[in-house]
């Protein structure tokens, strides 16, 4: 056995299969902007799964998260390609792997030189992308393995991130955590060289628990009556019944003096008199 491969201690599933938010790449440029999920690089029978399952043009897909660590379930990176070569990838401030002729050198965290662009900056004729890997388990398809949803936009990225770290406050563990990734619609003002800004349309990727998890986490319904019962009124004169209050919602107030017999009362008043 390979001792490095007995050191290595890592669990991973295989890959079945990539979820892209575009349309495949034409000869150049990137391909066009979907609106729902598309399957790519797959088994034709996991395709046909995915297609009885989820339909032709998903905007949601229903999944379970394979790890407990955030960063195995979400992985960030900036990275520089060219066609279909990467030239580099680092995390932000130092690569992590890079091309140097014709094999990739991996480096250590922290060890690899420093990142020369971030995400957005170009290199020459190319642009740096920040890519996120979203991982998945997708049980009702029927095969064990990781579908990975991509996406090269800085705002998937933090969304997607920040939608994880919720998550992760409010479950045990990440690993088994039942969610969903789904597509909503939102406007963007993209600056044009002539000076004016046009409004440009991109359904975003968002990250929630399941609706089936969200509704455990709510407070049972606590068994017995739901309103507390009736206090008996105070015994009155003559067996009369207590009045409705007439006190105001608010201020301040005082009781006033009790007059145990008004009678008394007006005959000591009088005797102290002088006259």
């Amino acid at each position: 056995m390979i001792k490095a491969h007995q050191d290595l201690g890592e669990l991973r599933l295989p890959r079945i299969g990539t979820i892209r938010k575009g349309a495949p790449k034409p000869q150049k440029g990137p391909g066009k902007d979907l609106e729902y999920f598309r399957l790519d690089r797959t088994a034709p029978a996991v395709a046909t799964a995915w297609l009885e399952t989820f339909g032709p043009e998903p905007k949601e897909i229903s999944g379970i998260l394979p790890y407990a660590d955030p960063a195995e379930n979400l992985s960030i990176w900036d990275e520089l390609w060219q066609g279909k070569r990467l030239l580099w990838r680092g995390d932000g401030e130092r690569l992590y792997v890079q091309l140097q002729g014709n094999n990739y050198v991996r480096y250590a965290e922290g060890q690899g030189p420093a990142q020369p662009a971030a995400a957005g900056e170009k290199v020459g004729n190319l642009k740096v992308a920040r890519v996120s890997h979203l991982r998945l388990l997708l049980p009702q398809l029927g095969v064990a393995g990781i579908f990975e949803v991509m996406s090269s936009s800085v705002i998937d990225a933090d969304e997607l991130w920040a939608n994880l770290m919720w998550i992760r406050s409010i479950v045990a563990t990440l690993q088994g955590a039942p969610v969903s990734v789904f597509r909503a619609e939102r406007q963007f003002n993209v600056p044009q060289a002539d000076g004016k800004t046009m409004i440009v349309t991109k359904h975003m990727l968002h990250l929630m628990l399941d609706s089936r998890s969200l509704s455990n986490l709510l407070p049972a319904p606590k068994a017995g009556p739901l309103l507390a019962p009736p206090v008996a009124a105070r015994a009155g004169a003559a067996g009369q019944a207590a009045e409705e209050d007439d006190a105001p919602d608010d201020g301040e107030w005082e009781d006033a003096p009790t007059i145990a017999d008004p009678v008394a009362a007006f005959v000591a008043q009088a005797e102290a008199r002088q006259s």
